[in-house]
C-alpha cells in the first residue's frame, strides 16, 4: 500500500494539471493489465512450464527495454523536438 500510495503521489505532483486525469486513468488501467498478465502467465506456465515462462517473460521484457530508447527518440523527432 505504501508503494502504490507513494507512486500515485509522485505522479500527481509531477504531471501538469491539464493531463492529471488522463495520467491517473492510465495508472489505474495498469491494475487491469496486471490481472490479465497474471492469467496469461498462468496459462503459459501450465503449457510450457514455469521456468520457460519466466525465461520468455524476461526475454520479452529485456527486448522491450532495449528498444525503448529507439522509440523515445523516434517520437521526439516526429513531434519536432
Amino acid at each position: 500500500m505504501i508503494f502504490r500510495a507513494t507512486g500515485l503521489t509522485v505522479i500527481q505532483l509531477n504531471v501538469p494539471d491539464e493531463f492529471r486525469g488522463r495520467v491517473i486513468g492510465l495508472y489505474h488501467l495498469e491494475a487491469g493489465f496486471r490481472s490479465f498478465g497474471a492469467l496469461l502467465y498462468g496459462a503459459m506456465a501450465s503449457w510450457v512450464g514455469t521456468p520457460m515462462t519466466v525465461l520468455l517473460g524476461g526475454a520479452i521484457f529485456g527486448f522491450l527495454s532495449f528498444c525503448t530508447p529507439y522509440y523515445k527518440g523516434r517520437t521526439r523527432r516526429a513531434a519536432g523536438e
